[in-house]
């Protein structure tokens, strides 16, 4: 089941607001997901998503950033059901295998986050200006050597 982004913040506010959530165990949870039950579905956005925007607000995510991540865990989960790679296991909730997919994804967006920079208008250096600098820093012997060696 995919979300459209913009039915999220309804849908959520519907969700955390109805208390008749169907009560689920991991194993009908689990058949419910496999068999594409809307209850399924809001079962885990209203017992998980505050669990997730605790963990993304704890490490400086918005509102909006705990939606996208936690859109992102619940495909991520379904499809792992779907495929077969997610099994039921006696000593692991499904609830803890979906938060443990949010907060690595939150964790995997912030690093490549850290690693981009933006370049700022001060900061640029114009290439001319940049063989200025660096023939200042060649001595005068070791500039003409270079210059020798440059194709005309």
């Amino acid at each position: 089941i995919f979300i459209v982004y913009e039915a999220i913040d309804e849908l959520l506010t519907v969700l955390m607001t109805t208390r008749n959530a169907q009560a689920y165990t991991d194993q009908s949870l689990y058949q419910g997901l496999l068999n594409n039950e809307n209850t399924a579905f809001e079962f885990i956005y209203t017992k998980n998503f505050p669990a997730v925007r605790q963990q993304v607000q704890q490490y400086g995510g918005s509102e909006d950033d705990t939606k996208d991540i936690f859109q992102e865990g619940v495909i991520a989960l379904w499809n792992n059901i779907r495929a077969g790679t997610y099994q039921l296991r006696e000593n692991v909730k499904m609830s803890t295998y979906l938060i443990q997919i949010c907060k690595l994804r939150w964790m995997d967006r912030m690093k490549k986050a850290s690693h981009r920079y933006e370049i700022r208008k001060e900061d640029y250096v114009e290439p001319a200006a940049e063989a200025e600098v660096l023939a200042d820093w060649i001595d005068r012997e070791d500039q003409q050597q270079f210059q020798q060696q440059l194709p005309s």
